[in-house]
């Protein structure tokens, strides 16, 4: 989603036309805040609306919502892995083994019949070997590296597991060395290497490549890291797409659909947002107490209501100030993730906690996008104030 988007598509806010944050507020009202809760704990949450550019546009304004991830966060975000049979894997070996095979045989033919030739005789082969050993399980380990780009094939990096000094002196040897297993989890025990985030090189201001993430960060550390490793965002589903919804190798997603068929089987979904009737339907009692809104979140959503419903009334000035605007609407849930994850490092601070709602910070931690955020520093965060 995001490769469609690329140069002047990116910059200032004409990313973000067509999304009215304002028309959501107005629509959802303080339910608004529970849609931006449910992603950030990774749900699965599916719209429902028709026609479809209701369905994409109410979808597509909630994730405007958060900071970078129309412009940086949806890079993975259709990408996932289905799982293949071991048969499909030996082929797949068999054939790369019977190039590498062909590639030798031919060098060497050449070599005989041209002595000036001898030296390609001796180093191809040697690259043929050490291709063919790639194969194996062990070859893989011994391949990791500092990557120089983002791989398609996962949204993190290389760097989530190796040792902090890798980041000074990047020999081949020591990337290889710590080529371990990567874990799809981390660990925030106090053995784990933390990396730092540098700043960007147009000051503090610009995006870097995240380390861990591998999407493009702030020096806040955002957007967030939640559309990657199997969470999809699909605005648009067809029917023959159903299956995504069960799918092991999908963690979680977050859709919309058109078809009946997609809100009759609610046990697909942890939330089936209805949109026409501003309804967010959640089967379990227990993700139902962890969204409950504070007093601090209630609070916040009567400011965004208030402000957004002054002058709905008067044609002239509806929409037109900063105050209740949709990008006075985005700075404010930017300065509410901000200072959500600044309290989450306050570990001790109950009160502070409490305001967000203490079994939404708890399972909130547990997510894949606040590991990846927490396993690095990011120097923006000196900056803002928690609570």
């Amino acid at each position: 989603m995001n490769g469609s988007l690329r140069g002047s598509a990116l910059e200032g806010s004409q990313v973000y036309l067509g999304l009215s944050p304002r028309d959501l507020i107005l629509h959802f009202q303080h339910k608004v805040l529970i849609l931006f809760k449910l992603i950030l704990l990774e749900k699965k949450v599916l719209f429902y609306v028709s026609p479809v550019n209701r369905l994409v546009g109410a979808l597509m304004a909630v994730l405007s919502l958060f900071p970078g991830m129309i412009e940086h966060g949806l890079v993975d975000s259709s990408h996932y892995k289905p799982k293949s049979s071991i048969s499909d894997e030996l082929s797949l070996v068999e054939s790369v083994s019977g190039a590498e095979e062909f590639v030798s045989v031919s060098v060497t033919d050449i070599a005989n019949t041209n002595m000036d030739l001898e030296g390609v005789e001796v180093t191809q082969p040697a690259a043929a070997e050490s291709l063919s050993s790639g194969n194996s399980p062990e070859g893989d380990s011994n391949h990791l590296k500092p990557p120089s780009r983002t791989s398609r094939e996962s949204s993190e990096s290389d760097w989530e597991t190796l040792d902090p000094s890798v980041l000074e002196e990047a020999s081949p040897k020591e990337a290889a060395g710590g080529g371990s297993e990567l874990p799809d989890a981390f660990d925030s025990k106090p053995g784990t290497p933390i990396t730092v985030q540098p700043l960007g090189v147009s000051g503090q201001g610009g995006v870097t490549q995240g380390l861990v993430s591998g999407l493009e960060e702030d020096q806040y550390g955002l957007p967030l890291a939640v559309f990657t490793k199997g969470y999809l965002c699909l605005p648009y589903m067809a029917l023959q797409q159903h299956h995504l919804l069960s799918d092991v190798t999908v963690r979680g997603f977050v859709a919309g659909a058109t078809n009946i068929l997609f809100r009759q089987q609610r046990h697909l979904s942890d939330a089936i947002v209805e949109v026409d009737e501003a309804r967010i339907q959640i089967q379990d009692p227990e993700l139902r107490k962890i969204l409950s809104l504070t007093t601090a979140d209630l609070r916040f959503a009567d400011y965004l209501v208030k402000h957004v419903t002054e002058n709905r009334d008067d044609v002239f000035l509806d929409g037109t100030g900063w105050e209740g605007g949709d990008e006075w609407i985005r700075a404010q849930f930017t300065l509410y993730l901000h200072s959500l994850l600044s309290s989450a490092l306050q570990q001790d601070n109950e009160r502070l906690l409490a305001d967000y709602g203490v079994p939404f910070n708890g399972a909130w931690k547990n997510t894949h996008n606040f590991r990846v955020w927490f396993s690095n520093k990011h120097p923006g965060m000196t900056t803002i104030t928690p609570g």
